[in-house]
């Protein structure tokens, strides 16, 4: 998780085989500023949120 950030979720599909989390507010704490960002996630730039799907490799189920 992105520093000072919150999640929302997870939702777990039907199918047991992909996890969604929402990413909400990464870099906001106190002291954090344009000029000196906590967070630049998820692509380097300003800090914004997203929504991250994780599933595994093999195509089984997630904790199988």
């Amino acid at each position: 998780m992105p520093f000072g950030a919150e999640t929302c979720g997870p939702f777990i599909t039907t199918d047991n085989k992909s996890v969604f989390v929402a990413v909400q507010h990464p870099g906001e704490i106190t002291g954090a500023s344009v000029e000196a960002p906590a967070s630049t996630w998820p692509d380097g730039d300003y800090a914004k949120p997203g929504v991250v799907v994780t599933w595994r490799l093999d195509g089984k189920a997630i904790g199988s």
